[in-house]
């Protein structure tokens, strides 16, 4: 008898002091077939620093982590900060201190209705495979795809977008946040990533609805679909310039201040803003993408008003690239 996983082995710790929430997150996070263990703070650290040979992703219950920022940089593959409650959304001060301090998987929803982000994010993890919308839609979702060859044609792609989300029956409300998060997701992908990753910079206000066709490298593609629980954008770069450590600091300044960021690249902060989530992965030198999903299922007042945010890095060493595609960003 033979038996194999499509996922490497590895293991997860809770570190969580409400009953019924670990019971929930052992429930969710057990279908990794990954061994699950609840244990104290000072068990998971040592477990994780024992063994750094095998993966290991620890689930952390978000004021504890508050009260030690330092272990986003200790042992193991990841540290995921939850809520303190199974039912109750994550404190926004909470989140954003989170963020500040460099914490890359933070997650906003309540645990009862996060069980599926919290899977996909641990499953990310352990495969080492991060990229693509796909895995946040339901099998079946149609996900339409645009790879923008002029930088002038940002604002008939975002128009397109809210037509097409109309027709798929989101509310205006929905399309008004997808098309905010898609305008600017696409300027920083258009204007900030090359700049970044050694490209020529184009930060001239009025040339940003200018214009230009875009050179291979340059070209940006946008992916987007809805499943009628999520609907899901995403915008890819050729550059893979987006520092890890950057964008939740910088977005959490954003929002404490509740006013648009100037610095390069803090369209993502107006994203996390509009979203229910927003997902970024990177492979440095070769391609960044932003992932950002507004949840259709649930009322606002249910999620909260903290988004969950995640950075992945890719472990795939960089290589020369070319105009990204869609198969690519899978």
């Amino acid at each position: 008898m033979r038996t194999a996983f499509d996922v490497q082995p590895g293991r997860i710790l809770v570190v969580h002091p409400d009953r019924k929430a670990q019971r929930a997150l052992h429930r969710v996070l057990s279908s990794t077939l990954c061994p699950v263990e609840i244990v104290e703070l000072d068990a998971a650290v040592a477990v994780a620093a024992d063994d750094p040979a095998v993966p290991t992703v620890i689930v952390i219950d978000q004021p504890l982590a508050r009260t030690r920022p330092e272990l986003v940089a200790g042992p193991g593959l990841a540290w995921i900060a939850v809520p303190c409650d199974d039912v109750q959304p994550a404190r926004p001060e909470v989140v954003a201190e989170l963020m500040a301090a460099g914490w890359r998987h933070v997650i906003g929803a309540p645990i009862a209705l996060a069980g599926a982000e919290l899977l996909i994010a641990v499953q990310k993890l352990l495969r080492g495979d991060p990229f693509g919308i796909d895995k946040h839609l339901g099998w079946g979702a149609t996900i339409e795809a645009t790879t923008l060859e002029d930088a002038g044609d940002r604002p008939a792609v975002v128009a397109r977008l809210v037509e097409g989300a109309g027709r798929a029956g989101m509310s205006e409300r929905v399309a008004s946040l997808a098309s905010v998060i898609v305008d600017e997701l696409l300027a920083n992908a258009l204007f900030g990533a090359p700049a970044g990753g050694g490209g020529t910079r184009r930060d001239r206000a009025d040339a940003r609805f200018d214009s230009r066709p875009l050179a291979a490298r340059e070209q940006v593609q946008l992916r987007w679909g809805s499943d009628a629980r999520f609907l899901a954008v995403e915008v890819t770069d050729a550059w893979g310039s987006l520092a890890p450590g950057v964008p939740g600091p910088a977005i959490a300044r954003a929002s404490r201040r509740a006013a648009g960021a100037s610095e390069a690249g803090m369209g993502l902060a107006l994203a996390y803003a509009c979203c229910h989530q927003l997902v970024l992965a990177i492979e440095p030198g070769r391609r960044s993408q932003a992932i950002a999903l507004i949840d259709v299922g649930h009322r606002p007042v249910e999620l909260g008003r903290a988004p969950s945010f995640h950075v992945f890095t890719s472990p795939r060493p960089a290589v020369a690239a070319g105009p990204p595609t869609a198969g690519a960003a899978t």
